[in-house]
């Protein structure tokens, strides 16, 4: 499963964020936000945020946040994104699972002109 978060050149002021199936524990863990050309090598690797940690009793997912910083969007182009999770025990989760974040990044105005 692919999602599509697009985005236009030079944008950081919207962060993509990605809500996880409920029943899933975050706690402790540490996430990155990886981004890279399909195929490529990665060309974005930073801290995320867990923005909300949910409660898998309750069924609430969390939810994954990426805020986009000076640079990350200044190359037009389709990219394959993820989150990866790092538990307390040292296991790596990859989010969403299967796919990819499809991020767009659109031309500005600036650019056809």
């Amino acid at each position: 499963m692919s999602l599509i978060f697009a985005i236009k050149r030079g944008t950081t002021a919207r962060a993509l964020r990605l809500q996880l199936a409920g029943g899933i524990s975050l706690e402790g863990a540490t996430v990155r936000f990886q981004m890279r050309l399909p195929g490529g090598p990665t060309v974005l690797d930073a801290p995320a945020q867990l923005i909300e940690e949910g409660d898998p009793e309750e069924g609430i997912a969390p939810v994954l946040g990426y805020q986009w910083q000076p640079g990350d969007t200044d190359v037009t182009g389709r990219y394959d994104a993820e989150f990866d999770v790092t538990y307390p025990t040292g296991r790596i989760e990859s989010f969403p699972d299967p796919g990819f974040i499809r991020v767009m990044v659109g031309e500005s105005v600036e650019d056809i002109a």
